[in-house]
């Protein structure tokens, strides 16, 4: 699947058959809001391993007119049906959440929403939150995840950090 952006419209072309067949639609209701300060980028979408349909977006905003990269978040979205649908999901992030990410637990669906020092891990399609702390309250710079079930999550702050419970412990 891949995403074509012009203006703020966005659009899904998805690829099956190894290339052979192309179809293009309008992710409807997903939305990427530029301004004079800043520049809305969509930087990722990942599916749900347990449900393909399932779509989750990461819209992030940088600084217009700077060579500065400084990703701030959005919005983060969710679509049931491949992409031609999208809501917006409201996870608790405070206001100046930088660089943030997202991960799908392969196991069971739980989605993890990192950003700055903050860490949402949401187990019912983002519908709602629960933070989980990341060692020392420190700034968690990556968030990957791993086999296992619960998947194994890894996340760095200068040093390697794994969790084998869902991020309850580290």
């Amino acid at each position: 699947m891949r995403l074509l952006w012009c203006s703020s419209e966005v659009i899904i072309a998805k690829v099956t058959d190894r290339g052979q067949s192309i179809e293009q639609y309008r992710a409807e209701g997903l939305a990427v809001v530029q301004d004079a300060t800043f520049i809305g980028f969509l930087t990722t979408l990942k599916a749900d391993p347990l449900a393909p349909a399932k779509l989750y977006a990461l819209v992030t905003k940088e600084l217009c007119c700077t060579d500065d990269i400084f990703a701030l978040f959005q919005a983060v979205w969710v679509s049931v049906d491949g992409g031609r649908n999208w809501e917006r999901l409201e996870p608790p992030l405070a206001d100046g959440c930088t660089y943030p990410e997202v991960q799908i637990d392969p196991s069971d669906s739980s989605v993890y929403l990192g950003c700055g020092n903050e860490l949402f891990k949401s187990t019912d399609g983002g519908a709602s939150w629960t933070p989980k702390h990341f060692p020392y309250g420190a700034r968690l710079w990556s968030l990957q995840v791993g086999p296992g079930n619960p998947a194994v999550l890894f996340g760095s702050l200068g040093v390697l950090w794994k969790s084998i419970d869902g991020a309850e412990t580290w």
